[in-house]
């Protein structure tokens, strides 16, 4: 008997254990997500100097992830740190994937429209639209695999947008972002390569804060 209690006892005490720890991830994982939002965009990406060939055609799409990290959250601003995670598709230039973090300022009126501004820098993974071929000990030429080439990267972007939750429940918040992302050193002929990036995207919290 004192040994089925002592037994009862142990299995009711790791039980509560593994239900408090449970809790506690869980209400991490709510005061992060709370925090920090999740932003998806979808769009094109063109070679292009600055404000220039917004509706290139053909059409080369770009997909981004990221998140935010605050500053500082006022009524009527925000000073935050993006990190995102990028690819884009080229038939004819070079594709890539894109890791890259930004300073930004975001304005927000009364109404739920906010404009950002921001300016990072990143790291480009390069890859070429055409086979590669390389010359063998034999002096035949043969196919090799791409691995991609490392390039260095900044880039600005400009947006405007809108707080569904302004006006309902939903956390949500769709933007137009228009941006440029400059490969350094891209080629021994071309010192940079800019691209022009726009995008339309969504930024949602997964919960309330």
């Amino acid at each position: 008997m004192k040994n089925s209690t002592a037994v009862f006892f142990i299995l009711f005490s790791v039980m509560s254990f593994h239900q408090e720890l449970t809790g506690q991830e869980n209400n991490h994982e709510k005061k992060w997500f709370g925090k920090h939002p999740v932003d998806l965009a979808f769009g094109s990406a063109s070679a292009g100097m600055p404000f220039t060939n917004f509706f290139k055609s053909p059409f080369f799409p770009m997909v981004s992830a990221g998140t935010e990290f605050y500053y500082k959250q006022k009524d009527n601003f925000d000073f935050y740190q993006s990190a995102r995670l990028n690819y884009y598709y080229s038939k004819y230039s070079t594709s890539g994937v894109v890791l890259n973090s930004e300073v930004c300022f975001r304005y927000k009126f009364n109404s739920g429209l906010f404009a950002d501004a921001g300016l990072g820098i990143g790291y480009d993974h390069v890859f070429r639209p055409n086979a590669i071929f390389r010359q063998n000990n034999n002096g035949e030429y043969e196919q090799v695999t791409d691995w991609g080439t490392p390039r260095l990267l900044t880039d600005f972007f400009l947006s405007v947008g809108y707080d569904l939750s302004k006006k309902s429940e939903m956390l949500l918040s769709i933007y137009l972002k228009y941006g440029n992302y400059i490969d350094i050193l891209y080629a021994p002929d071309i010192p940079a390569l800019p691209r022009n990036i726009l995008q339309i995207g969504v930024r949602y919290y997964i919960s309330k804060k």
